[in-house]
């Protein structure tokens, strides 16, 4: 089969690999950079008050750990899904 959807889809202990891997690579990874402007725009808006509240400083590191995160799931399912369904 020429097209890795479709080698993926043909086997059926492979098939979860594109309807996981492609679901998140899609939908829950365009998130990452929206987290990670999320953070950006706290840090430049609050930045006086940020320095002095720990409570802050951690909600921010939490959001920019879940960018990073998504982001770093993303990739890896890629690279899982183009080794077992490498592009022709």
């Amino acid at each position: 089969i020429a097209y890795p959807r479709l080698f993926l889809l043909d086997d059926s202990s492979l098939a979860i690999w594109h309807h996981f891997g492609m679901e998140w690579k899609e939908h829950v990874s365009w998130l990452a950079p929206i987290l990670a402007t999320v953070v950006a725009f706290i840090l430049t808006r609050y930045r006086n008050q940020i320095a002095h509240d720990p409570e802050m400083r951690k909600a921010a590191l939490l959001v920019y750990f879940f960018a990073f995160t998504a982001a770093g799931i993303a990739g890896l399912l890629g690279a899982f899904i183009n080794k077992a369904a490498p592009i022709p």
